[in-house]
């Protein structure tokens, strides 16, 4: 959920680096507007940062899969294990 929220978030500023860099090269009619550029360099650099927050996500999300399965894994052993030993000390006191 949290992955497909960073997607969307990436995608509009990625559209608007778009736009803005299109309308920057349309209006070639007066000199490029410097703060218009800086802008577009502080998306791409805003859209770069998000990505790798997006990648640092999906491998937490990953760990904590395998962590989990491993946890439930050693979960359904020890229980094994304990009713194992419950069957032997009823079986004892029959």
């Amino acid at each position: 959920m949290e992955s497909q929220s960073l997607l969307l978030l990436i995608l509009i500023l990625a559209a608007l680096s778009t736009i803005l860099a299109g309308v920057s090269v349309f209006s070639n009619s007066r000199p490029p507007d410097p703060r218009l550029n800086q802008l577009v360099g502080d998306l791409d650099d805003i859209k770069n940062l998000l990505g790798q927050l997006q990648k640092a996500v999906l491998q937490t999300e990953r760990k904590l899969e395998k962590e989990i399965l491993t946890s439930r894994t050693e979960t359904r052993e020890v229980m094994e294990r304990m009713a194992e030993q419950l069957d032997k000390r009823l079986k004892e006191m029959v």
